[in-house]
């Protein structure tokens, strides 16, 4: 795992988090601490002090899109967490992690993982989208493969196996694996 980095954290009431972000006082802490997770319960942002000293907005993440939302949600924890939990905790370990230095390929892989997981989470809480429809198709047809329903939206019939993963990493769409089947990775 990578190592952490310091970081403050400034919670306030539920102002829009957009008005927080550009007050005197957050100002003094990126000043300070050059990172800070900015949040008002319902809304997060990681903001870095740009080279100019003026905050850059990094990442955010959204508990409910507006406070009445927000405070019906906290009703029903459990949902909320069932809901949203899995794509916070990932929002969460990367800003945890945003500072710390990448020095190795799992590093990176760590990244790339954690917002597949949460693009996952977001195709899979979004039933019978028509654009992802689009997407499907598209990427059938580009890869040579079909993709059915199973436990996440989208799931190839023919997984490439992780061991054929080589040093170039480039698909081979005219590759078989060992089941004489898919797309392998050479």
């Amino acid at each position: 795992m990578l190592p952490s980095s310091n970081i403050n954290f400034q919670i306030k009431t539920l102002p829009e988090i957009a008005a927080i972000a550009e007050t005197k006082q957050v100002k003094e802490y990126l000043e300070h601490y050059g990172l800070i997770l900015l949040t008002n319960y319902r809304n997060f942002l990681l903001l870095k002090r740009g080279d100019n000293g003026k905050p850059i907005r990094l990442e955010s993440f959204q508990l409910a899109p507006d406070e009445k939302s927000f405070w019906l949600a906290t009703v029903h924890p459990r949902k909320a967490a069932n809901e949203l939990g899995e794509r916070f905790l990932e929002y969460l370990k990367r800003v945890m992690l945003h500072a710390a230095p990448l020095n190795n390929p799992k590093d990176v892989a760590f990244f790339l993982a954690s917002y597949a997981r949460d693009a996952r989470s977001r195709v899979e809480a979004t039933k019978d989208l028509p654009q992802l429809a689009a997407v499907r198709t598209a990427l059938e047809e580009a890869l040579g493969m079909k993709f059915t329903a199973g436990k996440s939206a989208l799931r190839s019939t023919s997984p490439p196996p992780s061991s054929d993963f080589g040093a170039t990493g480039r698909f081979s769409p005219h590759s078989s694996d060992e089941r004489g089947e898919g797309i392998i990775l050479n």
